[in-house]
């Protein structure tokens, strides 16, 4: 489960920075500095390059006119977050045996107030850490500022053993040991044996180096006689000098490492935790965005507060425009009868009217009517000029055929699809008809019309 969630604030942390990290190596005679892009498969290095340095210079010049060389020529975005991995006497580590949190008792394990340096945040929170990462607030403005000339902008602080811990071997028994030569530099780490770094010295440059001497003072500081494994990466076995007459001779192993652009990438990539340090404009942005999120809560309380006030309100409206609508409906429907009944009407009287306006209207259809057998009923009756139409039912049953009686008045009378009358639906026959005494207009009367 601590291990899932390592992972999870990892992955969340990658998703939230920007898709560019630039990782500097820095010791005083020279830079590893290491350029990395996310993709759709994550992190990759996408350039490495190495500055040999004589000597940091006044300020840190020459780191500075070295980085912003490499910076250049790469044309990586403006304010691209730099992490810097820094030697033991810049970003110091102390073996926190107090077991405590926070408070006055912690504060003593530093050579500095707590107001003038800047610790590791690993130490904070349900899991004590062994170790703790410190770093003067004086450095931290120096490397802030090279930061800024060269385009890019600060974030995290590590220390240089912290480029080996996932080498060194496990032991439940003994410490691990590590001598670390660069470019004639030599640096002493010590490790518990869950690899977590509990000492870091510079032992400093040339082979003047009393290693037993120091190596039996970092023991003594740590309070602990356990056995310790010796490693040593850089250098030979063999190249390493220590102070004469002081007990056996110690036996070192050469640590198997990779490459220092590959050993950068293992730490720029893993779950290890530096100093995390940010801007002046860093500070400001999380002050606004505090205030931003303590305006937003406000409204949203508000809001919520109104809604619930305006809740018994809102049901009582919905209930009563539920009642109103109901009552609507009741008078809809009584005022849809009326305009039936209404039509139905006023169709009765335009019939009436076209049979006494019009006689000869009547006597086409008196004459049409004559031509059906008494079972049949008309529902549907229209003339146009000599053509006449007309559809019904018979009493006797739907599909019953119904006879026509030949009659002087009419000729070439016969039978239509009764569908074809679209104003009948339910009719079961239909006839077409020629009058022999051809009258002007064009009438048609529904049978679904009663006379009054």
């Amino acid at each position: 489960m601590r291990k899932m969630k390592f992972h999870t604030l990892a992955f969340i942390k990658n998703m939230m920075s920007r898709d560019q990290h630039v990782f500097v190596s820095m010791t005083s005679s020279g830079l590893d500095v290491a350029l990395y892009k996310s993709g759709f498969l994550g992190w990759r290095e996408a350039a490495f390059a190495n500055v040999p340095l004589d000597s940091l210079g006044d300020d840190l010049a020459l780191v500075k006119l070295g980085l912003s060389n490499v910076i250049d020529g790469w044309h990586i975005p403006s304010q691209t977050n730099v992490s810097w991995v820094l030697p033991p006497d810049i970003v110091g580590v102390v073996h926190n045996k107090t077991e405590a949190r926070d408070g006055p008792e912690l504060n003593q394990v530093f050579p500095f107030t707590r107001d003038d340096i800047s610790v590791s945040k690993a130490w904070n929170g349900r899991d004590l850490s062994t170790s703790i990462l410190w770093v003067h607030k004086d450095w931290v403005a120096v490397l802030q500022r090279i930061s800024q000339t060269v385009g890019l902008q600060c974030c995290e602080l590590f220390t240089r053993a912290q480029l080996f811990s996932a080498f060194m071997p496990q032991s439940s028994r003994a410490h691990g040991v590590l001598i670390d030569a660069v470019r004639g530099e030599s640096f002493l780490h010590i490790f518990n044996g869950n690899r977590e770094l509990i000492r870091s010295k510079n032992l400093g440059s040339g082979h003047a180096v009393l290693l037993n001497a120091a190596l039996e003072r970092e023991l003594a500081a740590i309070g602990g006689s356990v056995a310790s494994h010796m490693y040593c990466v850089g250098t030979h076995p063999q190249d390493l000098l220590r102070e004469a007459g002081q007990g056996t001779n110690q036996v070192f192993c050469e640590l198997q490492t990779e490459t220092p652009s590959r050993t950068l990438r293992i730490v720029a990539l893993s779950l290890q935790r530096g100093i995390e340090v940010g801007s002046a404009n860093d500070a400001k942005a999380v002050k606004t965005i505090g205030l931003l999120s303590a305006v937003a809560v406000g409204i949203v309380l508000t809001t919520l507060v109104a809604v619930l006030w305006h809740d018994s309100e809102l049901k009582t409206q919905i209930a009563q425009q539920r009642t109103n609508v109901r009552k609507d409906l009741v008078l809809y429907e009584e005022a849809k009868t009326l305009r039936l009944d209404a039509m139905r009407f006023a169709k009765a009287i335009e019939l009436k009217n076209q049979f006494t306006n019009q006689p000869e209207s009547f006597r086409v259809l008196a004459d049409a009517l004559g031509t059906l057998e008494p079972s049949a009923t008309l529902h549907y009756f229209s003339q146009n000029g000599a053509n006449v139409r007309l559809s019904g039912v018979t009493d006797a049953g739907k599909y019953k055929a119904v006879h026509f009686k030949d009659t002087v008045n009419f000729r070439d009378a016969h039978e239509i699809d009764p569908r074809s009358i679209r104003e009948a639906p339910n009719a079961t026959f239909a006839r077409h008809l020629v009058w022999n005494e051809p009258v002007t207009g064009v009438v048609g009367v529904s049978s679904k019309v009663k006379a009054p």
